[in-house]
C-alpha cells in the first residue's frame, strides 16, 4: 500500500496548488493578499494589525493583548451580540486576538458570505467601539487565567525563562501581561493605544478560498480604502536581545509543591529570516522535535528520563529573534541524568556529522508535513500573512522542498555551531525537590 508522499519508486514531493497569490497595496498602505482555491464554497479572511504585545509600555503590559480580544466587543454601531449572532446566523466561525506582533480577527465563512467577512473587520479595526462592561468582563477572564497558571509549574518555569533569556526586550512580558498591570487598565487607555497603532500601513489582509480576487479587491477597497488614521504612529522596531554572552548558565529553582519538575532551558535565538534557518529547521527535526527526535528516542524512550521532551530554535522563529528552547518533564530523582542527558545531545549535535540515515529522514518528513499542513484556506491564509510579514516571496512554498533536501551534515554542523551556545544558557527547574536538583558540577 502506497503511503501519502510515496510511489511505488520512492519518495515524491507533495504537490501544492500553483495557482498565484495576488498582492495589493491599497493608497493608504494596507496590503491584500488573495488566493483562490477550488473545492468547497468556503472563504477564511484573516485580518491583521501590527498592534501586538511587542508595542506594550512595562507598566500597560497586556494591554494590546486586551485591545485584540476586544474587537469584538462592538464597532462601527454594532453590539457585541449583533456581531456574534450576523456570524452565527451565517455559519461562520470567528476568533478575535492579540498575540506578540499582530492583532485582529480571523473569520471562516461561506464564499457567498464574502462580503460580511470584510465588512466585519473593516468595522472592528477602523470604528471599535469602547464598552466599560465588555472591557472589564474580559479584563476578569484574563486575570483568572494568570491566577490559575501561577499553579501550572509549566506555565510558571517558561514565564520566568523568558523574563531572564530576554531581559531588556519586550519578549521578556507575557503577552497577556501581569496582573498587577492588567488591574491598572482602564477603557481610555485602550482607546488610546489604538488610535496611536490601528492604522492601514500597519495592517494587512489574507484571503483564501473559492473567491473571485478582482471581487475581492474591490471590496476591500470600498471598506478599508478611506481609513486614514491621521492620530497613529510608526513605533520603532525594540532592539534585538542582549542575548546571554559572558553570563555563562543563569540557574533558577522555584520551589512549588509538585512531584514532577519542568525544565526549560536555552538562550535568545534566530529571526525567520536567518540565512541559517533551513539547516536549523533539520537540526531540530534531528535534535528535538517529534517522537524519533534524539530527546524523545534517547532520553525518554531508551534510558526512561523523561515524560516527555522537545528543542528546538526555528519552531519560534519570527520577525525578532525567537528562542532556542529545550523542555523536560521528569521525575525529581531524575532531573540531574535527564538534564545531563539534554546537554550531551547539544554537545553532540554540534560535534558530530548527522549520519545521512537521520537526515533522510528528518527532510522527508519536512518536506511532507508542510505541504499537508496547508490543506485548509485558514492555513494558506496564515502562510500568507507569515511570508509577507518576514519578508519571503510568497510563492516560497515552491522551493520549500529544495531548500530542505539541499541541507547536508555540513549544513547542519556548521549551523548548529553558530546558532547553539551550551556555554551561555538559562535552565528554569519548576517543581521537584531541591534533593534531587541537578547543579552545574554534577
Amino acid at each position: 500500500m502506497r503511503r501519502r508522499g510515496e510511489a511505488q519508486d520512492g519518495p515524491v514531493r507533495p504537490r501544492f496548488d500553483p495557482r498565484p497569490v495576488e498582492r495589493h497595496v491599497l493608497g493608504n498602505g494596507l496590503v491584500l493578499l488573495v488566493r483562490r482555491s477550488s473545492g468547497l464554497p468556503l472563504v477564511s479572511v484573516e485580518t491583521v494589525v501590527r498592534a501586538g504585545a511587542r508595542l506594550d509600555e512595562e507598566e500597560t503590559a497586556g494591554l494590546a493583548a486586551l485591545s485584540g480580544r476586544l474587537l469584538d466587543s462592538g464597532a462601527g454601531g454594532l453590539t457585541a451580540e449583533e456581531i456574534s449572532r450576523r456570524v452565527e446566523s451565517r455559519g461562520g466561525l470567528m476568533l478575535t486576538h492579540g498575540g506578540y506582533l499582530l492583532s485582529g480577527v480571523s473569520l471562516s465563512m461561506g464564499a457567498d458570505d464574502l462580503d460580511l467577512a470584510l465588512d466585519l473587520p473593516a468595522r472592528m479595526l477602523i470604528e471599535p467601539s469602547n464598552h466599560p462592561g465588555e472591557f472589564e468582563k474580559r479584563r476578569q477572564r484574563v486575570l483568572a487565567d494568570i491566577i490559575a497558571e501561577k499553579d501550572n509549574p509549566r506555565a510558571v518555569a517558561l514565564k520566568r525563562f523568558h523574563e531572564l533569556a530576554f531581559a531588556g526586550h519586550p519578549r521578556h512580558r507575557p503577552v497577556e501581561g501581569y496582573a498587577e498591570t492588567l488591574t491598572a487598565l482602564d477603557p481610555e487607555q485602550l482607546a488610546i493605544f489604538r488610535q496611536r497603532h490601528y492604522a492601514p500601513w500597519k495592517s494587512y489582509i489574507a484571503v483564501s478560498g473559492d473567491v473571485d480576487p478582482g471581487q475581492v479587491l474591490r471590496r476591500v477597497e470600498s471598506l478599508f480604502g478611506g481609513w486614514s488614521a491621521v492620530e497613529a504612529e510608526e513605533a520603532p522596531a525594540p532592539p534585538g536581545p542582549a542575548g546571554l554572552d559572558g553570563r555563562g548558565l543563569v540557574l533558577e529553582r522555584i520551589p512549588m509543591r509538585k512531584e514532577q519538575v519542568n525544565i526549560y532551558l536555552g538562550h535568545p535565538g534566530i529571526c525567520r529570516s536567518d540565512p541559517a534557518f533551513f539547516a536549523l529547521k533539520v537540526m531540530d527535526k534531528v535534535f528535538g522535535q517529534g517522537f524519533t527526535s534524539r530527546l524523545n528516542r534517547r532520553l525518554r524512550d531508551e534510558q526512561g528520563l523523561a515524560y516527555s521532551t522537545f528543542g528546538s530554535i526555528s519552531s519560534s522563529a519570527g520577525v525578532d529573534p525567537g528562542a532556542f528552547l529545550c523542555y523536560i518533564g521528569c521525575a525529581p530523582e531524575q532531573e540531574a541524568p535527564a538534564v545531563r542527558g539534554i546537554f550531551d545531545e547539544i554537545r553532540r549535535i554540534r560535534e558530530e556529522p548527522v549520519p545521512e540515515a537521520e537526515l533522510e529522514a528528518a527532510r522527508r518528513y519536512l518536506v511532507g508535513n508542510h505541504i499537508f499542513g496547508l490543506e485548509s484556506n485558514q492555513e494558506v491564509s496564515g502562510y500568507l500573512l507569515d511570508a509577507e510579514l518576514n519578508g519571503l516571496a510568497l510563492d516560497h512554498v515552491r522551493h520549500y522542498a529544495e531548500n530542505v533536501e539541499q541541507v547536508d551534515a555540513l549544513a547542519v554542523l556548521e549551523a548548529a555551531r553558530e546558532k547553539l551556545d551550551p556555554e551561555n544558557l538559562v535552565l528554569v527547574a519548576a517543581g521537584g525537590h531541591p534533593s534531587h536538583a541537578w547543579h552545574p558540577s554534577s
